[in-house]
């Protein structure tokens, strides 16, 4: 087949329409709040919802990690201020009122959330991303 023989208008033309089409379909895809492509007879939904239940996940186990380091170093701090408490020397009272501020300072900061709500809540999520994939694989 000689392509030479076919007038540049064509090639222009097909150039346009393609350039048009991808513009369109990048155009709707950003602002659209889900997207359906259908491939080789298969139907593919790509949501917006997946990737925040990604990012919903990823800050509860950050979360559940931040609250274990919490949680170990209050502990630490309490052992080292029972250790001192034991102890009746006078020159220790001025470490003990030190660590007795750090541990309140602990008190203040740190909101009482079970680390097995956090979990649950992680385990939900997983569950709802998983139901996604699911109905992603079966459209």
């Amino acid at each position: 087949m000689d392509i030479s023989s076919i007038p540049k208008v064509f090639w222009y033309s097909l150039s346009i329409s393609l350039l048009s089409l991808t513009t369109g379909l990048t155009v709707s895809s950003i602002f659209a709040t889900s997207v359906s492509v259908e491939v080789a007879n298969s139907k593919i939904n790509l949501s917006k919802n997946i990737n925040s239940v990604q990012r919903i996940n990823q800050d509860l186990k950050n979360k559940v990690e931040e609250l274990e380091e919490i949680d170990k170093a209050y502990k630490q701090l309490q052992q080292k201020y029972n250790r001192l408490l034991k102890s009746t020397k006078p020159s220790v009272t001025q470490e003990l009122k030190e660590l007795n501020r750090e541990i309140q300072k602990f008190q203040s900061r740190v909101r009482k959330i079970e680390n097995e709500d956090l979990k649950e809540k992680i385990l939900q999520n997983e569950e709802k991303l998983e139901a996604i994939n699911e109905q992603i694989s079966v459209n």
